[in-house]
């Protein structure tokens, strides 16, 4: 099904109930079309009229295009399987049935896993900036762990405050019990 415009009349025309609704300047027929009167219409709209830049898009011989636009031969499932590659905008079902819209619907840029991506990649900013803080930790204590067995080698004073200071630290940082 097609609709074609004339700024005249407005005229809707139902091929089941043979309803017609009249509006001024604008006419539209809703008339069912043939798979090559559809091809006619992507050409037309698409292809800028041009049958040979068409028949090179889809990589087809322009008789071919020339010979199914005449009526004379219907476009070969290859041939649709061409078009629809070449245009991947085009519904399939419109294509060969008539159905629906010449145009696939535009989906909104609406992220496929309801936005849980970004809230993963922020727990994981988080996670990182966590292991940070832990690493810089874990090298201080190591740092007061070198001082202190030094400390310890040579009996020192200042190894006595060392360990003590080690054992706060791991106070600190052990689980609760």
């Amino acid at each position: 099904m097609h609709l074609i415009a004339n700024a005249n009349l407005f005229t809707f025309e139902n091929k089941t109930s043979n309803v017609k609704k009249i509006c001024s300047h604008l006419r539209i027929y809703y008339m069912e079309t043939t798979v090559n009167q559809r091809l006619k219409i992507i050409i037309d709209e698409l292809a800028g009229h041009k049958q040979a830049s068409f028949a090179k898009k889809i990589n087809v011989n322009p008789s071919v295009v020339n010979s199914i636009l005449g009526g004379r031969n219907e476009p070969s499932y290859g041939v649709i399987l061409k078009i629809l590659s070449a245009y991947p905008q085009i519904d399939s079902d419109w294509l060969i049935k008539g159905e629906g819209e010449m145009l696939k619907p535009v989906l909104p840029n609406k992220p496929l896993d309801n936005g849980q991506f970004g809230a993963d990649v922020i727990d994981i900013l988080r996670q990182k900036e966590e292991y940070r803080q832990l690493s810089e930790q874990l090298l201080e204590q190591n740092k007061l762990l070198t001082e202190a067995v030094n400390s310890l080698a040579g009996k020192s004073p200042a190894s006595e405050g060392a360990l003590h200071s080690i054992e706060v630290k791991n106070n600190e940082y052990a689980p609760a019990a």
